[in-house]
């Protein structure tokens, strides 16, 4: 028998089941195995709309209700309709030239459709972009890659470029020429704030609107990961806020010799939501060591709550977030800080032979 709720105005509720949960491309028993409990759930919100009429999230008839007994109290806050219903779609302008080493970031949130793209996806990404901008990121460096993108209203005190997440290309063209431009990027930080499948790939937009996705609009873990193996840049930060971020990390510990420089941080309970995002931004980063903020993380979660995983590049974790020494003592002040570690910097003929810095290569003191 159907599972069945009454409601506060008389009606019923069911609990809705997929029909067909079938176990294909599992690739062991182990990993079936793992994954058993979600084959019959419903893990996104369900696009409704009449039957005689064809499937299109612009006439989705799915509503919210706030104040039931049993269930949340409250409706998540949305994004306007009208915000939502198009395309914000700008061509992605890349520099393809060799450059001063300097630091880069791409920031991946704003949900698969409307309902799943609130606006504590917009706000998340308005923090890490603000915590970036502070510590010395430059505008033109942060890509930010957002739902079906923003208009201007939304944008307000935003000062960098945004696209829609559904340029998936356009995504992968940007960390692939970020990682095989020798010498260009010093720290690379990808942010991942999206929906994902139990098998860790993140939904993009819904670019058809029809409920569906397909491989242009989800980014799974092998291509994220193929993505950024073997990058140039002297260290790449994974910090994933979102469900099922474990596979990541199981994924990763697959590929260690072509992960060494590799940092992955990820919460993968949907009960400690955004707690991931808010620790990133809102930590001191200027003489903050990398293996201090994964301490840092480790206290705001459960152990089953939060997965790290850590390359084999000698003294990885022994810089800031944007590359900078972390254990010298006294510490660099702000205006050594400002001409060697922010913004772009001019390499000398020893990093262009040798490809590192003396500093990095020093054990992180105990801790």
């Amino acid at each position: 028998m159907r599972k069945m709720w009454n409601i506060d105005n008389g009606d019923c509720l069911y609990l809705a089941k997929k029909h067909k949960c079938n176990n294909r491309n599992r690739q062991s028993l182990r990993r079936r195995m793992s994954h058993s409990n979600h084959n019959c759930e419903l893990m996104y919100l369900p696009l409704v709309h009449v039957a005689s009429e064809p499937a299109h999230q612009n006439q989705d008839l799915l509503e919210c209700q706030s104040n039931m007994t049993g269930f949340e109290p409250s409706c998540p806050g949305l994004r306007a309709r009208s915000l939502t219903n198009h395309m914000q779609c700008d061509p992605l302008l890349l520099n393809t030239n060799k450059c001063d080493t300097t630091s880069y970031a791409v920031l991946l949130s704003g949900g698969w459709n409307r309902q799943l793209g609130d606006e504590g996806s917009l706000r998340n990404i308005f923090k890490m972009n603000d915590m970036l901008r502070k510590n010395g990121f430059l505008e033109s460096n942060i890509k930010i890659f957002f739902a079906n993108g923003m208009n201007h209203d939304e944008m307000e005190g935003l000062d960098v470029t945004v696209y829609s997440s559904a340029l998936k290309l356009a995504l992968r063209y940007h960390l692939r020429t970020v990682c095989e431009t020798e010498y260009c990027a010093d720290s690379l930080v990808i942010y991942l704030h999206s929906p994902a499948r139990p098998d860790g790939a993140s939904l993009l937009w819904d670019s058809d609107g029809n409920g569906k996705y397909d491989e242009t609009e989800t980014y799974t873990v092998r291509e994220f990961l193929r993505d950024i193996q073997g990058c140039s840049a002297r260290r790449v930060v994974v910090v994933a806020d979102q469900s099922f971020s474990a596979e990541l990390v199981s994924a990763a510990t697959q590929h260690l010799t072509s992960l060494n420089n590799v940092v992955i941080v990820a919460a993968n309970s949907p009960s400690r939501r955004d707690q991931l995002t808010h620790h990133f931004a809102h930590s001191t980063h200027e003489h903050t060591c990398l293996h201090q903020l994964i301490k840092g993380s480790r206290h705001a979660f459960n152990e089953s709550d939060h997965s790290v995983y850590v390359g084999r590049q000698s003294g990885l974790l022994n810089t800031t977030l944007m590359g900078a020494p972390c254990h010298l003592n006294p510490p660099p002040s702000a205006l050594e800080m400002s001409q060697k570690y922010r913004g772009c910097q001019n390499l000398s003929t020893r990093d262009l032979i040798v490809g590192t810095h003396d500093e990095y290569t020093t054990e992180p003191p105990d801790s």
